[in-house]
């Protein structure tokens, strides 16, 4: 039984190994392409790689989920 668990946690491991991984080449080509396009009054930082990074990896994970939305004058959450 333990042995399953620690085979289960392993896979889980490994595929948020992947998803940093796939996180990471977007920030990449991101950097290298689409700097043009983050805007850091809106927090989406992209100055360096590593800054880049951190932004897609929040932006991504988190989004704008905690901003208000306005339709038809009332407030959404």
């Amino acid at each position: 039984m333990l042995v399953v668990a620690a085979d289960a946690g392993k896979s889980l491991l490994w595929v948020a190994v992947l998803g940093f991984i796939v996180f990471y080449l977007y920030a990449l080509v991101s950097f290298a392409m689409l700097r043009s396009s983050f805007d850091p009054e809106s927090s989406l930082y992209c100055a360096t790689l590593w800054q880049c990074t951190v932004t897609v990896i929040r932006y991504g994970l988190i989004g704008d989920i905690f901003d208000v939305r306005a339709v038809g004058g009332l407030a959404l959450w």
